[in-house]
């Protein structure tokens, strides 16, 4: 054996290394990530250099967070991670950037530099968070549990409206769809500019040259909220360009529940595109934002388990008594809870108060219909009952039925159809149920009830393409009569 061989081989060596993100969401609660920790940096892109400034490898991370390199173990080694992943096929990008600059200015995360001496082989790293590597360690393990047909299209020959061969029933006469999945990668945008509100999916340009891309606002901390808008971007990749059709304007007729910390409520009698988890809805945007829900009650809860909790960002009057039914004080990680499965409220906020809270399980808006206590209906003041308010019984005709619902009703009914014992319906299914409607030729109002745009028929519609109207017509009564 040649001697400088000898020499050669004593100094390779196996470097292996594992970066874990650390979490910091507000709201916990479910059957996963019941607390903050320490979580796999899950498919995320990594680069090792050996000496500092010599690459000696590239690539993604395994499911537990860990890679390989081949090391000269007579150097010191160093590695860091950058907010990119690759998981299941999925790329994600999750940069600080502007939407609207095209090509937009990449502006990952990178973690610090980690060294290790020459003779120390194995490396353990924790990732601090921020804005980036929060949204991308909540996107990876979105695409681990179920990827929701992410990279597939429609199945129905959905056709946009103004397409020269569209059908009121959302299809195409002749020709494929004109639903063109958008491909990879994902791109999960912190955009500062947004400040603290405002969270949306927005098109970067234009197809071909441009993509889709999640906008998220500044610092937030709702890993509720992050799911609920990353939701929206798994059905709007899978769609193309073009957003469904919908309207935020449909009037309350003092059937509002929703209030945010400093008492103002979710949604107002003009609308002014607000909306709130327990407000009258028009069908499809009920449709719309309740699938968002449910994707958020999915990634959080475990769809084998019989309780299911939805932990929301506004807090909720469930009674229209103007009394906060989920509220249990400053700084209680409860605030806002809600139970998706059963009952709506997790307990009683305050057992010395007399007020019966609202318990009913489902078709919140058919409940109300027939109560007879005062409803906020104003008010001129944010404050319930306050100066200038005004009370209506949330009775108006339409209250409910098939042109009106709420997004929680809406989110529970694909909670049961996904629910193992219940509809037993596969994720990825639930989501085919919803971009099947073909959502960009719905009546944004709704219109007939036996219209074939109308919302409604469209999930009839979509059932049936899927074999699945069974179970759809066995959970619609959570939002129609």
């Amino acid at each position: 054996m040649i001697p400088w061989l000898l020499a050669s081989a004593a100094q390779a060596a196996t470097g292996s290394f594992c970066f874990d993100i650390t979490t910091d969401y507000t709201d916990l609660g479910g059957d996963f990530w019941t607390t903050n920790a320490n979580r796999p940096a899950r498919g995320v892109l990594y680069k090792v250099e050996q000496p500092a400034g010599t690459v000696i490898g590239t690539g993604y991370l395994d499911g537990a967070g860990c890679g390989t390199v081949t090391l000269n173990n007579t150097q010191n080694w160093r590695v860091r991670v950058r907010s990119e992943a690759l998981w299941k096929g999925v790329e994600l990008k999750s940069w600080a950037a502007n939407c609207h600059s095209v090509p937009p200015t990449p502006s990952p995360a990178y973690s610090n530099w980690t060294s290790q001496p020459a003779n120390d082989t194995k490396m353990e790293v924790v990732v601090g968070t921020n804005d980036r590597w929060r949204n991308l360690v909540l996107a990876t393990w979105a695409i681990h549990r179920n990827k929701h047909g992410l990279g597939t299209g429609v199945s129905r020959t959905c056709c946009q409206e103004g397409n020269p061969n569209y059908q009121p029933d959302g299809t195409c006469s002749s020709g494929p769809s004109d639903y063109i999945p958008i491909p990879g990668p994902v791109y999960l945008y912190t955009n500062p500019s947004l400040g603290e509100s405002g969270d949306w999916i927005d098109d970067c340009g234009s197809n071909p040259a441009g993509h889709r891309a999640l906008n998220i606002s500044f610092n937030v901390q709702s890993r509720t909220q992050i799911a609920h808008e990353f939701g929206h971007l798994i059905t709007s990749l899978r769609m193309g360009w073009s957003d469904e059709m919908w309207s935020l304007s449909a009037p309350l007729d003092g059937c509002m529940g929703d209030y945010v910390d400093d008492g103002s409520p979710s949604d107002s009698p003009n609308n002014a595109n607000r909306r709130g988890e327990f407000s009258k809805e028009y069908l499809a945007s009920a449709i719309r934002e309740g699938y968002a829900d449910f994707y958020s009650m999915w990634l959080w809860n475990s769809r084998k388990q019989s309780d299911c909790v939805f932990d929301l960002w506004t807090l909720h009057d469930f009674d229209l008594d103007c009394d906060v039914d989920d509220y249990f004080g400053v700084g209680d990680g409860r605030n806002g809870q809600v139970d998706c499965a059963d009952d709506w409220e997790v307990a009683v906020a305050d057992p010395a108060d007399p007020t019966t809270a609202y318990s009913d399980g489902k078709n919140w808006l058919k409940d109300l219909q027939n109560a007879s206590d005062v409803r906020w209906a104003g008010p001129a003041s944010y404050t319930c009952g306050g100066p200038g308010s005004t009370f209506l019984s949330c009775t108006s005709t339409p209250s409910y039925g098939y042109d009106r619902a709420t997004m929680m009703d809406l989110a529970k009914f694909y909670w049961k159809l996904n629910q193992v014992g219940e509809g037993g319906l596969s994720p990825k299914t639930v989501t085919d149920l919803y971009i099947d409607t073909c959502p960009r030729g719905w009546d944004t109002e709704n219109g007939p009830s036996g219209s074939l745009a109308h919302p409604y028929q469209r999930l009839l519609l979509s059932s049936d393409a899927h074999s699945i109207r069974t179970e759809v017509e066995t959970y619609d009564d959570y939002f129609v009569p």
